[in-house]
């Protein structure tokens, strides 16, 4: 049964990380798989553009597999990509509360913005990574040895990147496709298409790229927070999961007590039992 532990405001409950690290890496595998339902089609369009006008019935299957291929991850990666959003939003919310408990007043938006900024138009491009900047802040140790944002900006520049290309590729790509059902197989089209599925199968590879930081950045701010709140804490008091070993045992007193409560042990003397009369 998990533990619940919350110290000084700040919760350090692990499930909600635990559940978003999961279903994150699931759709990390669904955004590669995606990937090769890509190439795949590439290498189907190709197959097109060297047959030309005598286009046989085994290359518009193996065209039409790579299509459906892709239709059914492009589902599979949706569902997957709404649950981790759901549960991201969670968890960023909860770190940004801990963060003002870390470090009252010193945060740039309130925590409700934790949520609200990355479903608001324009400004979901710079403030989520403010607050993030703000809870990084918040948890790092005081000094200049704390860890640097570099792992917080890559992962923001490598998200933001990858979802102006996959925006990009997928738009053009499904408007090469109208185009090309308009108007036939024409090799400039199909050419069109065959490079859009390139760029699209990159797009895909820079999302799971964006998305392996994104865990990094949730070990990485879940783990200081959590030292942050544990270091003004004493061992006996610690959650369960932090006491390994378990409290240390407590012996009577006297000089040469019972040692660890041991049942079988006698009554307090000298270890070494009695000498003979008279002594």
């Amino acid at each position: 049964m998990q533990q619940q532990y919350r110290h000084d405001g700040v919760d350090l409950r692990r499930g909600l990380r635990l559940s978003l690290t999961a279903l994150l890496t699931l759709f990390l595998l669904a955004l590669l798989l995606l990937a090769a339902a890509r190439f795949q089609q590439r290498g189907a369009l190709a197959d097109v553009l060297a047959e030309g006008a005598d286009l046989t019935e085994a290359t518009a299957r193996r065209a039409d597999a790579a299509d459906a291929f892709h239709a059914s991850m492009t589902l599979v990666a949706g569902v997957l990509g709404l649950g981790a959003l759901a549960l991201w939003t969670a968890w960023f919310r909860r770190v940004r509360l801990n963060a003002e408990a870390l470090a009252p007043g010193s945060h740039r938006f309130g925590s409700g913005w934790a949520v609200g900024a990355w479903f608001t138009p324009v400004v979901n491009l710079w403030f989520p990574k403010q607050i993030a900047d703000d809870i990084w802040r918040a948890g790092a140790p005081a000094g200049p040895q704390g860890p640097p944002r570099g792992l917080l900006n890559s992962w923001w520049v490598c998200g933001v990147l990858a979802g102006a290309v996959n925006a990009v590729t997928t738009v053009a790509y499904a408007l090469a496709e109208a185009r090309t059902h308009r108007h036939g197989h024409l090799q400039e089209d199909v050419r069109r298409l065959r490079a859009l599925a390139g760029a699209g199968a990159f797009g895909y590879l820079l999302c799971a790229v964006a998305g392996v930081l994104a865990l990094l950045v949730i070990r990485q701010l879940t783990g200081m927070q959590e030292q942050r709140a544990l270091e003004s804490l004493p061992y006996g008091s610690l959650p369960y999961e932090a006491q390994v070993y378990g409290p240390a045992p407590t012996l009577p007193p006297g000089p040469y007590g019972n040692p660890y409560n041991n049942p079988y042990a006698g009554p307090p003397g000298n270890p070494y039992g009695g000498g003979p009369p008279g002594y």
